[in-house]
Order: C-alpha cells, then structure tokens, then sequence
C-alpha cells in the first residue's frame, strides 16, 4: 500500500520479475509459515546477505500483497491482514489453495510485467541485492 499512498514508490512486481526470471523467487509457503518469519523478515542482520534476505522478502510480501488488492479488492485484503494462520485465511477468503494463489500471482507477473536492462539503472538497491543474492542459502528459494 505504501507504494500507492506513500512517497517513495519500490516497483515491487519489476523486482519480482527479476526473481523469477533468475529462479531466486521466495516460495509463498515459506513467506506465510512463521518457522521461516525471523529468518526472512526479522535476520540478524550480521551480514550483507541477511539485509539483503531481509529487503527481498519484503518485496515479494509487497508485490503479493499488492497483486491481491489490486486483484481481488481491499475488502477481501482487510479479512486477512494480521490474522492467524494465514494459510487457512487465504483458501477461505480467496477460494484457492496458496499454491494456487501463488501460481496466479506469478503467472500475472510473467505476463504483465517486464524487466528491461534499464531498470537496472533505474531500482534502488538493485546493484547491492544482484551482488549479494547468490551468497543467500539455496534452500530459502526451494520449495517444500
């Protein structure tokens, strides 16, 4: 929401596309599972990497986010939004599994959303996040 209503704006789908053109994308399971929240959103920040794990889990949560306001409405956003167990919540607000809903996200992103060499120029942190992320374990981009 803050990159519609708030001043600095971080095209969160552009990132995205980058992820996923690069198989670096964080499954949807692992962003909604609170096994993984501490290491995804709140590292120890001790290292680059664990900053840069941090920023890009943040901008999948946007860009997910984003696509299911702009997709489904801020009614329906607003009966997940800090609830528990969000998994059960989003098969029954949204009537399909996470993976589903994953799938669907990607596959708008695919479609609609490109990633040109300029907007390399163009995001802010993209040259730190492209240094760093092969540095970040593999296993955070598996799925389970």
């Amino acid at each position: 929401m803050e990159n519609k209503y708030g001043k600095k704006v971080t095209p969160v789908h552009k990132f995205m596309r980058y992820f996923i053109d690069h198989n670096k994308n964080i499954p949807l399971q692992k962003l909604i599972d609170k096994k993984y929240d501490h290491s995804l959103f709140r590292p120890l920040l001790a290292e680059t990497e664990d900053y840069v794990l941090q920023h890009i889990s943040y901008i999948h949560a946007g860009s997910f986010v984003t696509y299911l306001i702009d997709t489904y409405g801020l009614d329906k956003f607003e009966q997940l939004y800090n609830k528990s167990e969000p998994e059960n919540r989003l098969t029954e607000i949204y009537g399909m599994t996470t993976v589903e809903l994953e799938n669907e996200w990607i596959q708008y992103i695919k479609k609609n959303i490109t990633f040109t060499s300029d907007d390399r120029l163009e995001l802010d942190s993209f040259y730190i996040i492209n240094s760093e992320i092969d540095s970040i374990d593999p296993e955070i981009f598996e799925k389970e």
